[in-house]
């Protein structure tokens, strides 16, 4: 702000973005040479994102699925892609999510017996499975 509020100023801003843009131009031409030099180290250090279809073909199964999740604070979404579809859900608030997942931990790492099934029947599926893999809940 204070180096738009002067003649001199707005000069020394015009530099500066022109410098920037040079620089930006630069870094980009020294990409495209490590790339064309060295694919490999490149597709290391500049992993180039891949396209629905891509993921699609190269990477999932029949049986395979990829979530992606966005947390958000008025509401979160999730997306899974299959072998064929693209499929977007809108979620709860960040904080019911964070909320609920402290409560799952908190069920499947307390000691044998100490917690107890309640709320949801995934809540206690849960507590189910974790109790069978520490022995019988007294």
């Amino acid at each position: 702000m204070q180096l738009a509020a002067s003649k001199t100023s707005r000069e020394l801003l015009g530099a500066a973005s022109k410098e920037i843009e040079t620089l930006t131009n630069q870094l980009q031409e020294l990409e495209a040479q490590i790339r064309a030099s060295s694919p490999r180290y490149a597709a290391l250090t500049q992993p180039r994102p891949r396209k629905l279809k891509q993921i699609q073909q190269d990477v999932l199964d029949s049986e395979t699925l990829l979530l992606e999740y966005s947390l958000g604070e008025e509401r979160s979404y999730l997306w899974v892609v299959s072998k064929t579809s693209l499929t977007a859900y809108e979620l709860p608030k960040r904080s019911d999510i964070e909320k609920a997942a402290r409560e799952v931990y908190s069920l499947i790492t307390k000691p044998n017996g100490q917690a107890r099934p309640s709320g949801s029947g995934m809540t206690r599926r849960l507590f189910r499975d974790n109790a069978s893999q520490q022995g019988p809940v007294l």
